[in-house]
Formats: structure tokens, C-alpha cells, sequence
């Protein structure tokens, strides 16, 4: 397994454990400052001069890399302690700018200091060989074994879904190709009224807008 330390930052500080007084942690994984310049030119924020730059690794991925993308995707999926916050907007990707999500995840360590990390951090480790850091890739893999077979269960379940989803797709594909002309037609502006009802708002649903802003419009 390849490591990187250079992806890996550090928040201010969040609390103060209860035990021994000690100030905790924010552990920040994968969070990138906007440009690969000078960290010592001028930024948004003095924040973010602190953050690294996303250096893509030589060579290929190695086989334990991709293994740990995997385990990664899986537990911010199927994992019930993982937090996930979710944001306006997306952060583009640092490299390639392709739009990666907008959600953050949070976890615990054992210090109590919490290690967080933004959705589509994969992407940079699966598509421009970025290599995690030490600390995450332990805390992950640690995860990932002490709930292996709920994960387990939940990848078999989404498994089943997908391939359910995706038999009725094609069978509602041949249906399709089998109408004739008019069939297709009317089953298509049929299609485009229900699309334009579900986005027009009821009368019902305007009227108690419009009754809640300049009070009640009539009275039963």
C-alpha cells in the first residue's frame, strides 16, 4: 500500500477532551486549497494557504490502492457511523475541474478528535492516482473490518437493486420498441403532461402560499 502525509491537514481546534484537558483535533483529509501556486501568495482565506495541492503519484495504482477505494466507497455509503453532511453547490476537482460532489464525511478517532473528509475524495485517489495518507487509510480499513459484514449485506442489497432497476429499464425499453407509430406518440405526450404537471404547482398548493404572505384569501 502507497502512503502520502501531504494530503493531510489540521482544523482548528474543536473542544477540549473531558479527561485530561487536552485540546482535540479536526484531522482533515483530502481538502485542497484552489490553486497549485505559491502557497505564500495570497488566498481567499489564511486558511486556505494552509492546505496542499493534490499531486498525482508515478505509475500505475497498485491493486492494494484500488482494494482500499472500494472499502472506501462502501463504507461512506452503507456504514450507519459515518456522518454526512451535505452542502450547497459542488467543489470542482483541483486537477481535472470535473464537478465531485458537495457533501462532507465526519468519523471519530480514538482521541476523540474527529477525521472528516469531502465526497469524491475517491475520485482523486481512483482517477489521478492521489495517495491517501497513513492515518486515513488505518482508520478506514479499521471500519471497514469491525462492520464487514453489515457492508457486506448492504453491497449485496445494492447489488440486487441495480440489477433489478436495470431488468425493468430493459424491459420497458423492449415494450417500447414494440409500439407502432401512434402508440409511441401518445404514450410520449403522455409522458410530457405527467412531466409538466409534477412541475407545475397546484392551485391548492398557491393559493396557501399566497394566503400564508398576505393572509387567508377566503374563508369556509
Amino acid at each position: 500500500m502507497q502512503y502520502s502525509n501531504q494530503n493531510i491537514s489540521f482544523g482548528t481546534c474543536r473542544s477540549t477532551c473531558r479527561t485530561n484537558q487536552s485540546k482535540v483535533f479536526t484531522i482533515r483529509e483530502g481538502y485542497w486549497r484552489k490553486s497549485s501556486c505559491d502557497p505564500t501568495k495570497k488566498f481567499e482565506t489564511d486558511e486556505e494557504s494552509n492546505l496542499p495541492f493534490p499531486v498525482s503519484s508515478t505509475g500505475p495504482l497498485s491493486d492494494e490502492n484500488k482494494a482500499f477505494i472500494q472499502k472506501l466507497k462502501v463504507v461512506e455509503d452503507g456504514c450507519d457511523k459515518i456522518a454526512r453532511s451535505d452542502y450547497m453547490g459542488i467543489s470542482p476537482c483541483r486537477i481535472c475541474k470535473k464537478h465531485n460532489h458537495c457533501a462532507e464525511f465526519s468519523t471519530a478517532l480514538d482521541d476523540g478528535s474527529d477525521l472528516v473528509w469531502p465526497a469524491g475524495l475517491s475520485h482523486y485517489y481512483e482517477d489521478h492516482n492521489v495517495l491517501p495518507s497513513r492515518l486515513f487509510v488505518e482508520h478506514i480499513e479499521r471500519i471497514y473490518k469491525e462492520n464487514e459484514k453489515e457492508l457486506l449485506a448492504f453491497v449485496k442489497r445494492r447489488q440486487k437493486a441495480r440489477t433489478e432497476r436495470a431488468q425493468k429499464d430493459a424491459a420497458h425499453m423492449l415494450w417500447y420498441a414494440n409500439l407502432n407509430t401512434q402508440e409511441r406518440a401518445r404514450f410520449d405526450e403522455e409522458q410530457r403532461q405527467k412531466s409538466h404537471t409534477r412541475r407545475m404547482p397546484s392551485a391548492q398548493y398557491m393559493l396557501g402560499l399566497m394566503g400564508g404572505i398576505g393572509g387567508p384569501l377566503y374563508t369556509t
